[in-house]
């Protein structure tokens, strides 16, 4: 008896933290702190700073006239 309800709180433990888990998730994403929207500027950094770079590089490999 006490087995079973020992195996069924845990249960109840493991599918409630799952899904707070879940839930949380779904509040950040929407609000901005984490997924996609977070490093949204990041990215566009990165990329602007990678493409300066790659410009530099081939106009210094163009021939000269």
């Amino acid at each position: 008896m006490r087995r079973r309800i020992l195996i069924a709180l845990l249960a109840f433990g493991t599918i409630g933290g799952f899904a707070a888990g879940c839930a949380s998730l779904a509040h950040h994403r929407h609000q901005g702190y984490g997924g996609w929207g977070y490093r949204g500027g990041y990215d566009e950094h990165v990329s602007e700073l990678c493409t300066e770079a790659a410009l530099r590089v081939y106009r210094s490999q163009e021939p000269r006239r």
